[in-house]
């Protein structure tokens, strides 16, 4: 769509002493590098030349135009374009856009977290923007509303004078008076609105940009990710065939661990635990996350830890049922099981209400983070179905505490 490079051209050949793309480079990466480095011979500068101009490393700009990053913003970009414009080549929206999807598409597919952190970073722009021209509009129409508000009252002290003739006036300039003033407050709600988006948009960015777990030493990256995801949002569903992190005792969550690294040192486990705990504290915290948790019972009916580690669990999920914000239901042997066969996941939701839920999905080789619609929406329904076929959260407690006698 643009006069760069054509959609389905093959790699160009080396520009300006440029290496040929790594072959590995998946097709949304190269599709971005080739106009890239399009725009970069048309700009005619060495990788030298524009690293002291803008006060980059070369090594940065050797990693862009090779593929190997992608810039997180578009200053990169503008800076070429930039260039281009100075040089007298046309640059139209056109083609800004069709070289910003590119980006956009090759950051989503490499680095998901920073793609995210510039959707919301974009979404912030524009609401500012939104915010800065409705207190624009509000603070023209007070302007205007003070004047008409002079004139009546200048209107209003000749009014015996001249009553025949100023009546007309009076009722005009009192319906403006009126319009102006509903203009005004319909504006000043905008206004309020679109503070109150900047606001929950700061936090979010906040979250996303800035949480980092005391603790990354000992998690893995998919882990690390998922934490991070998990402190931003507002709800949390999830089904799971083990008792969740954030339900878990102390007790069980130390046996569990050890279970799991039976190598690990003391203290390697006792900072695994103190994380976990960390976690579980948003639950009873200020803006605490709503939890639904739906448990197999193979989960509650497999001894860790021994007697007393499985009692103090019962008696831990017991108490967590109490809070208003969570849900517990356990899925008994004799419920179907259809809508669970394709394992454990958890649905995440965030409090910005255009910002997509997030699914995760955890396997023995890594972890799948989704937020395509249909996706979304296949494993939503498929949480419903186990949430219908499960225990009712009345009935969860009830087989919990039989489970306590037994133990």
């Amino acid at each position: 769509m643009t006069d760069i490079v054509p959609q389905d051209a093959a790699d160009p050949p080396a520009l300006g002493g440029l290496k040929g793309l790594d072959p590995t480079l998946g097709p949304e990466v190269r599709a971005w590098v080739r106009e890239l480095r399009t725009v970069w011979a048309q700009v005619g500068m060495s990788q030298n030349r524009f690293a002291r101009t803008y006060h980059l490393d070369k090594g940065t700009v050797s990693r862009y135009l090779s593929g190997r990053r992608i810039p997180g913003d578009d200053s990169f970009l503008d800076r070429l374009l930039a260039i281009k414009a100075e040089q007298g080549m046309d640059v139209s929206p056109q083609v800004r856009d069709h070289l910003t999807g590119l980006q956009l598409a090759a950051l989503q597919v490499t680095h998901p977290h920073e793609y995210r952190v510039r959707l919301v970073r974009d979404k912030l722009h524009v609401a500012v923007v939104g915010q800065r021209e409705a207190e624009r509009y509000a603070a023209h129409l007070e302007g205007r509303l003070a004047e008409r508000i002079r004139q009546h009252d200048r209107l209003k002290a000749t009014w015996e004078a001249d009553r025949a003739a100023l009546q007309a006036e009076r009722d005009h300039l009192e319906a403006e008076i009126g319009n102006l003033t509903s203009q005004l407050d319909h504006a000043q709600r905008r206004a309020s609105e679109a503070e109150q988006r900047c606001q929950k948009l700061e936090e979010l960015l906040n979250r996303l940009e800035t949480f980092q777990s005391s603790f990354d030493d000992v998690l893995p990256i998919e882990s690390q990710t998922y934490v991070k995801l998990e402190e931003s949002a507002a709800l949390i569903r999830t089904y799971v065939q083990s008792i969740p992190a954030l339900l878990q005792s102390e007790g069980y969550a130390r046996a569990l661990i050890r279970l799991g690294n039976a190598r690990a040192a003391e203290h390697e486990i006792d900072q695994r635990v103190e994380q976990r705990l960390q976690r579980q504290e948003r639950l009873t915290g200020p803006d605490a996350p709503r939890l639904w948790a739906v448990v197999d019972e193979g989960a509650l009916r497999r001894p860790i830890g021994g007697p007393e580690v499985m009692r103090g669990q019962f008696e831990h999920l017991i108490e967590m049922s109490k809070l208003p914000n969570v849900t517990i239901q356990i899925m008994p042997f004799w419920s179907g099981i259809a809508a669970a066969e394709g394992g454990a996941f958890t649905v995440l939701r965030f409090p910005v209400h255009d910002a997509p839920d997030v699914v995760y999905v955890e396997n023995l080789t890594g972890a799948m983070y989704l937020d395509k619609r249909d996706d979304v929406d296949t494993h939503l329904q498929a949480m419903e179905r186990l949430c219908v076929d499960s225990a009712t959260p009345e009935r969860t407690v009830d087989l919990l505490c039989d489970l306590l006698r037994e133990v």
